[in-house]
Parts: C-alpha cells; sequence; structure tokens
C-alpha cells in the first residue's frame, strides 16, 4: 500500500505523522511550568480521526486486530473535541503534553492564563484503575497548588471519583463541549 505523503511507516509498523497543514501539535513544554530543556517530545495529532483513518487505510476490522492503533485514535478524537471546545470558549487556555523525564505523561494538559491546569489521560479501556492516573498525579506533584482536576477519558459509561480531584470521566460527557 502507498501511503499519502503525511503518512509514513516506521520499522516498528506503528503509524507515525510527519507535520501537514492539516495537523496540529500539541505543545510538549510548558514554558510557565518547566524552565529546564530535555526530555519533552511533542505529540502530533491529525485534525480528524475520519480522515486519519482513511488515509491509514483502517477499518473497524483493522482497527480491532491493532488495539494500540486504536487507543491512539481515541485519544487523537478526544485532543480534537477538547481543541474545538477550547477555540470556542472566552478563556485563554493553551494545550500542551506532559511527559517527564522520567517517562510519566498527562496526554493532554489544559493550562489557564493564571498558570493553573487539568489534566487529562485517554484510557481506550471501560474499566479504570487507581493506576491509571500516575501521570495525573505526578504532574499534581509537580506542579503543585496549580494542579486543579485530572480526568481519565474512557471509553466506559460511569463517572467515577478517585479522589476529591481525580475523576474517571466516560467520553460520552464530551459531548456538547464543543
Amino acid at each position: 500500500m502507498k501511503w499519502p505523503g503525511c503518512l509514513s511507516r516506521d520499522p516498528a509498523r506503528r503509524l507515525t505523522h510527519q507535520p501537514s497543514p492539516g495537523s496540529r501539535r500539541t505543545p510538549a513544554v510548558f514554558p510557565r511550568i518547566h524552565q529546564r530543556p530535555g526530555g519533552f517530545q511533542p505529540k502530533l495529532h491529525l485534525c480528524d480521526t475520519g480522515i486519519a483513518c482513511v488515509l491509514a487505510g483502517l477499518d473497524g476490522k483493522t482497527m480491532e486486530a491493532r488495539p494500540i492503533l486504536l487507543g491512539q485514535m481515541f485519544e487523537t478524537f478526544v485532543v480534537t473535541e477538547v481543541r474545538k471546545a477550547v477555540a470556542g470558549s472566552p478563556r485563554d487556555l493553551r494545550l500542551s503534553h506532559f511527559r517527564s523525564h522520567a517517562g510519566r505523561e498527562v496526554d493532554l494538559v489544559i493550562e489557564a492564563r493564571d498558570g493553573t491546569l487539568c489534566g487529562l489521560e485517554m484510557k481506550l479501556g471501560s474499566t479504570v484503575r487507581a493506576g491509571d492516573f500516575t501521570g495525573l498525579r505526578h504532574l499534581q506533584e509537580t506542579v503543585g497548588p496549580k494542579f486543579r482536576h485530572g480526568y481519565v477519558v474512557h471509553g466506559g459509561d460511569r463517572l467515577v471519583s478517585f479522589a476529591p480531584n481525580l475523576h474517571a470521566l466516560p467520553v460520552a460527557a464530551l459531548r456538547g463541549i464543543a
């Protein structure tokens, strides 16, 4: 199969995306939070998961056979929905991706102008466990009181609180936020 110019496969058979006019880069570095360089890698998300699947030649059967790719598309879907909501918001919000030098990460961080943060971690499965909040807890420890809330957005249907400011949020709750 010939891949479109903006898509390629690396030796690990993982779909990678090269920047193109239809993509958005989620910044990896928080200038207001981290003053040290290194350890951060940007994430790229195609703006439309449907287009991403078509460009990659993916269908339902292929996605079921490749759960990692399905999880990546789920993450891209959530990021896209949040991006739309932020674009229509009167608040000055910035989206970023957090990855510590120790390798702990948060898929999406929403930063307000005053420096307060909300973190989102995406999990395709319907069961959320305390361990799914590891990256969010690390972010909370890193930024201290600036951390407001952390959410694991999941494929289930229940909103569950794991701590006063850490919650499992079903992806269906994102409907209508944009």
